[in-house]
Order: structure tokens, then sequence, then C-alpha cells
């Protein structure tokens, strides 16, 4: 089977690819991902290992030495970071392979705790924050000079604006 010639970019060519590749993910992200490739480079120079292209082996061990001390999502974002950068070089993922996915899950059950889910914000409660997060002040002197309504408080699982001290039987 033939394969299609290389093709050859000019620099501007080459500078415009890669500013679009870097705009796929926010700065923070790229920023949690250069912070674990960094953790990744330094365990893989300790182990004497190869960090790129890398064997899913390498990529259990690191998972499972780290897991004592880190959340589960730190890992996760490990893992992701090893992934991204083989992909970004063109090389294949080696955290999809099965060995890999298996020694999460089971990280997961030895040292993970499901996380926090918050109460997501209601339609009701987005309509209360529109009605009320910039009424006019009713203070002398600052009449129709808008502000933030003040004081909020969470009733259940529902944001009430205004008095954060009035009962939620007197709103």
């Amino acid at each position: 089977m033939a394969t299609a010639p290389e093709t050859k970019l000019t620099a501007s060519q080459q500078g415009r690819v890669e500013e679009a590749l870097m705009a796929t993910w926010s700065e923070r992200t790229r920023a949690s991902y250069a912070s674990q490739w960094k953790s990744w480079l330094a365990w893989c120079r300790r182990q004497g290992a190869c960090p790129l292209p890398a064997d899913p082996e390498s990529v259990t061990v690191y998972l499972a030495e780290r897991a004592a001390g880190v959340k589960l999502a730190t890992l996760h974002l490990a893992r992701c970071a090893i992934a991204a950068r083989h992909r970004q070089m063109g090389m294949d993922d080696p955290t999809r392979h099965g060995r890999v996915r298996q020694v999460l899950s089971g990280l997961a059950r030895q040292y993970g705790t499901a996380q926090k889910q918050v109460v997501g914000l209601t339609a009701a409660g987005l309509a209360a924050i529109k009605a009320t997060a910039l009424r006019p002040s009713r203070s002398e002197g600052t009449a129709g000079i808008r502000r933030p309504c003040g004081a909020a408080r969470v009733d259940g699982h529902r944001l009430v604006l205004g008095d954060a001290r009035r009962p939620a039987a007197a709103q």
C-alpha cells in the first residue's frame, strides 16, 4: 500500500499549525498538562524509562507509585497529560492500553473517594440572579446607582439572593 509523501511546511505554516494546536486547550489546561508532564519526565529519568514513546507498563508503574500521595483526579490528569503529549507527537497513546485502564480502575477502588458533586444552578435560581443581581441601590444619595445585591445564602440546594439573615419562610 502506497503512502502519501510527507508535506514540507514552511516555518510560517508550522507556526500557524502550532498556534492552532495550542488553542485546543485553555491556558490552565496547558499549565496543568505541563506540570504533569514534568513529573512524568522526572520519574522516567529516575527509573531509566523512556518517556516518549512510553510503554504502557511504565505508565502503570508510574501511576501506581503516585497513587498513595495524590488524589485520583491528579492521576487522571497525569494520564491525560501523557496521552496528549503522545498524540501531539503523532505517536500511539500508551494510556489507551487495557492494562493502564485496569490499573487506574484498581487504584480508584483502592484510593479513590467519590468527588463531591455540586448541585447545578436551576432555571429558577438563574432567574433570581438575573432579577436581583443588579437592582438599584436603596441607600440615600446613591439612588439609581446599580450595585450587586449584597448578601446571599443557600437554602437547601437553592441559592437565595437578598438578606442572608431572613429565614426561608419570610422570603
